[in-house]
């Protein structure tokens, strides 16, 4: 039926188009109507300080004016609810610029453009969440965050928001700003403010054309929401590393006084200038503990080690735990041996539920290889985490003495099945551990390497000519020795004896 309708309605108008043609005039109404509207037009136009294109054309109006020395054109034409003209019921104005990109895509978000983007489609984001919400933005990245700072965004959200049209749809695509009004608009007011709209959207684009790198950089500046700085910012360094303005950009975020992630940005991408800023945000406690142990890392691969090793002792000894276990990693890294008796001194006040610091420092220590470690490492061999437990393994398997194999052995033996990386660092311990003792002899350590009872890679202690209480690799075991060799069967019947007692690390 509506296609019926819109049948009808296009005949009837192509009658009287002809009827006006043969009389050689136009409709009483229509002769109105292009009277009424070419005044609206001209008073909307002369408001704004814009100018109509020559003749008025009553189908096509056109305006023309500038922004920031950059011209545009605006026409208005009527269209259908489909765009396809056949029934004039609404108004469209259109505004074209060079500066528009014809790539970038705007309007607003709504229940089919949120399941696109669910299913992957575009949608870049600002960082402005409210903005972010409302409109849904698509083009190439770099254009469209040169323009949407924070002018830009405001413009856009009141273009495709309708704001101050009520019942209007605003978009930008295909190179051009677009603004549709319900019915045929005839009243100035609503016109000049449909003109304003498009106008102001233009300046804020016109405003950010030109260098990339110089818009992104301006934007960042004038940004007070943080997320929408550094995301400006992000861009920049991404897209224009080495450009002038992404340098001094990084340096103005590096002593922002409150956003600690932007400084962490712009100080990292600054390097080596941008240490001193990296020294301030490990120092401030206000500040994100992961940003401070990321700054930590940067300071390690940036600034010599005779200024870095004073600034980690000087982190041993403040009263604030977030920063112990990066700076006892880091000592570690370096490997400043002088560093071992301010580590042993700090394990004496970890906190027993803190298994953050004490696998950092159990780590540490290990990489140091001070054997005066070897008390504290066996120490956390008992410890409720999983992380330090095996960290303590590991280091002891750099540092320990054959004092720590029975507390190894009993922690290997406590371990669970599940427990699978802390037994292998457990019998590593055990196996680096013999390899520093030497080559099995009376009073070694040592793993069996096969046996007849299948105990391979089992402790077993020497008996006999070994020595009291020496620990030895078992040999292969094999029946059937000589009958009457008494002093062999009786040193193969203890070895047996040895081996099923030392059976401890049985895999």
């Amino acid at each position: 039926m509506r296609y019926v309708e819109i049948f009808f309605r296009g005949i009837w108008a192509l009658v009287r188009v002809v009827v006006a043609l043969a009389a050689g005039v136009l409709p009483p109404g229509i002769a109105r109507a292009a009277q009424w509207r070419a005044a609206s037009w001209q008073q909307a136009a002369d408001r704004l300080g814009l100018r109509l294109d020559g003749a008025f054309n009553r189908q096509a109006p056109v305006v023309l004016g500038a922004c920031a020395g950059r011209e545009f054109r605006i026409e208005a034409s009527l269209v259908d609810q489909d765009g396809n003209g056949i029934a004039p019921t609404w108004t469209r104005f259109r505004l074209q610029a060079d500066f528009v990109p014809r790539t970038l895509a705007l309007g607003a978000e709504g229940v089919l453009t949120r399941v696109s983007t669910a299913l992957g489609g575009e949608d870049l984001q600002t960082g402005d969440p409210v903005f972010d919400a409302a409109v849904r933005v698509g083009g190439k990245e770099v254009d469209a965050l040169a323009l949407l700072g924070p002018e830009g965004r405001a413009g856009v959200a009141d273009l495709v928001l309708a704001r101050t049209l009520p019942g209007g749809w605003g978009r930008v695509a295909d190179g051009a700003i677009l603004i549709d009004l319900p019915a045929e608009v005839s009243d100035p007011a609503e016109i000049e403010q449909a003109l304003r709209v498009l106008v102001r959207v233009a300046g804020t684009f016109a405003a950010a054309g030109g260098e990339l790198p110089a818009a992104l950089a301006r934007n960042a500046r004038g940004e007070v929401l943080p997320a929408a700085r550094r995301r400006q910012l992000e861009v920049l360094i991404r897209k224009f590393p080495e450009a002038p303005e992404t340098l001094e950009a990084c340096r103005w975020a590096a002593g922002l006084a409150d956003d600690w992630e932007t400084v962490s940005r712009a100080a990292r991408h600054l390097g080596p200038e941008g240490v001193p800023q990296v020294l301030r945000l490990v120092r401030a406690e206000g500040a994100p503990e992961a940003l401070r142990r990321a700054g930590l890392d940067q300071l390690i691969e940036r600034m010599p080690e005779a200024e870095l090793v004073p600034f980690l002792l000087g982190l041993l000894d403040d009263a604030g735990k977030p920063l112990w276990a990066g700076a006892a990693r880091a000592l570690g890294r370096v490997r400043h041996l002088a560093a071992v008796d301010r580590l042993l001194a700090l394990a004496e006040r970890v906190a027993p539920g803190d298994a953050t610091t004490a696998e950092a420092l159990a780590e540490a220590l290990g990489r140091l290889g001070d054997g005066r470690a070897e008390a504290a490492l066996i120490r956390w061999l008992e410890d409720g985490a999983a992380g330090v437990r095996r960290a303590a393994a590991e280091s002891l398997g750099k540092v320990g003495t054959a004092r720590a194999v029975e507390p190894l052995l009993v922690a290997e033996r406590r371990a669970g099945l599940l427990e699978a990386a802390e037994r292998l660092a457990l019998r590593g311990a055990i196996g680096a551990i013999q390899a520093r003792l030497g080559p099995a002899e009376p009073g070694r350590l040592s793993l069996a390497a096969a046996a007849a009872d299948g105990a391979a890679g089992a402790l077993s202690v020497a008996g006999g000519e070994a020595g009291a209480g020496a620990l030895s690799a078992v040999p292969e075991v094999r029946s059937g020795g000589a009958a009457g060799d008494e002093g062999a069967g009786e040193d193969a019947e203890r070895r047996r004896r040895a081996t099923a007692d030392g059976n401890r690390a049985k895999t």
